[in-house]
């Protein structure tokens, strides 16, 4: 494909940055650099519409031509990318999961979805007892659906509460009218009788609704690194260094689309350090040079280096799909 003319034509001297995904990373990356004067032209590609921001999602990464290829049939050239794609649901693996009326929450397209199939449902029930999960039960229960949380752990929330503090909120939670079923996991969801799906569980008891939210956990969305052939990390997201780079040092990621140490960060204060240091290696700086770390992060204001200029690859160098076993290595400008 050849780049498109209004992409390709040389409107300033300022290096092209790509950022795929226009969520909380990547607004934050947007914001970090806006702080430094945007020494970038910067392409925002991603999936949700905003205003000014038209629907234009990547497809593709050309990494031996250093383009972006979106669903409109454009080509956008980079000489830096920075991956922020985020999440995805993780959808059950039970019997039947792909029916019309189970759907994912984590997107406002999702939730827009959900409300749709509220109109014309009467109960609804919720896998997963996170914190989204109880969001996504607390919605059904606003749409006045006869609301239930399926938990395949012994209580809500087992990833942050003990089995005292998961009895606790769950009493709460039923005080609202929600149902609450543990210890429950599902392997089918099947045509129901008295309502639209019937849920079997693996202990052979069974439970009707005719909507299903799927708020299990979310893996990263790493698709198009995958397609592209950077490395992943073990239980997936684009394995990246200290600096946040991948296994092509010409291009990032961040949040929820980066694994780092194996490790994903989520949405927290990890991703906000991984942000940090992206856009300090990004603008040359060498403030936050490898103090990346699962859980915490140290700034060292004593290191600093002045802006080199980017390194730029010749035209048509080839850029080989890396193993998915490869190492991430601290790359740095050269």
């Amino acid at each position: 494909m050849i780049c498109n003319e209004r992409s390709s034509k040389a409107k300033s001297k300022a290096p092209r940055l790509i950022v795929i995904g226009n969520g909380m990373a990547g607004h934050r990356l947007l914001e970090a650099l806006a702080r430094q004067g945007l020494p970038y032209d910067i392409t925002v590609l991603g999936e949700e519409p905003y205003p000014l921001m038209p629907n234009r999602a990547a497809i593709g990464i050309d990494r031996v031509n250093r383009c972006v290829y979106t669903a409109d049939d454009q080509t956008y050239p980079y000489d830096r990318l920075v991956l922020a794609t985020g999440a995805v649901p993780y959808l059950t693996p039970a019997e039947g999961h792909g029916r019309r009326h189970c759907l994912p929450y984590r997107t406002p397209r999702d939730i827009g979805i959900i409300k749709q199939s509220a109109a014309d449902s009467r109960s609804g029930v919720v896998i997963g007892s996170g914190l989204v999960g109880l969001e996504a039960a607390g919605l059904l229960l606003k749409l006045k659906l006869e609301t239930h949380i399926v938990e395949h752990s012994t209580h809500l929330m087992a990833m942050q509460l003990d089995k005292a503090g998961g009895q606790r909120l769950r009493d709460k939670i039923e005080a609202t009218g929600i149902q609450v079923h543990t210890a429950r996991r599902t392997e089918a969801i099947e045509p129901g009788m008295s309502q639209r799906y019937r849920l079997r569980f693996a202990d052979g008891d069974a439970l009707e609704a005719d909507m299903v939210v799927f708020s299990a956990g979310f893996r990263s969305a790493d698709n198009l690194a995958n397609v592209c052939g950077l490395a992943l990390g073990e239980h997936g997201g684009v394995a990246v260094n200290s600096h946040c780079q991948s296994s092509d040092p010409d291009i990032y990621a961040i949040g929820d689309a980066a694994s780092w140490g194996n490790a994903a960060f989520g949405p927290g204060a990890s991703s906000r350090d991984m942000v940090r240091a992206c856009a300090a290696h990004l603008l040359g700086q060498g403030l936050y040079k490898q103090r990346l770390r699962v859980g915490q992060y140290r700034e060292d204001k004593t290191v600093s280096s002045p802006s080199r200029p980017l390194r730029r690859k010749p035209d048509g160098w080839p850029c080989a799909a890396l193993p998915k076993t490869a190492g991430v290595t601290d790359h740095d400008f050269a």
